[in-house]
């Protein structure tokens, strides 16, 4: 069986999952728009040591930092929830019946 086995486990893999999603989506900003570390670093200040450390496996990203990181590289992350927006999607899909009908 792949996956969590238990609560526990369940609570470390939906961790492990939003601070890759995070790094992955600031790596493909980067990229896009051609930002190196060494550019990251210099935009937020710090050393390419920390920014190679923030973008590390093991790193505990902050959300205030995550914030920097997007400011630093003229963007926006917007936080999402999928609960969200299949309900909004449910609710616009039943707004649009109502009127259609």
């Amino acid at each position: 069986m792949i996956g969590p086995k238990n609560v526990e486990e369940s609570v470390i893999y939906a961790v492990e999952e939003f601070v890759a999603d995070s790094q992955y989506c600031i790596q493909k900003v980067m990229n896009e728009k051609k930002v190196s570390r060494s550019e990251l670093a210099r935009r937020l200040g710090c050393s390419p040591a920390n920014v190679t450390q923030m973008l590390s496996e093991d790193s505990n990203l902050r959300l205030d930092t995550v914030a920097k990181i997007f400011h630093a590289l003229e963007d926006k992350c917007v936080l999402k929830s999928e609960f969200l927006e299949s309900a909004n999607r449910t609710q616009g899909f039943h707004a649009l019946q109502e009127r259609v009908s």
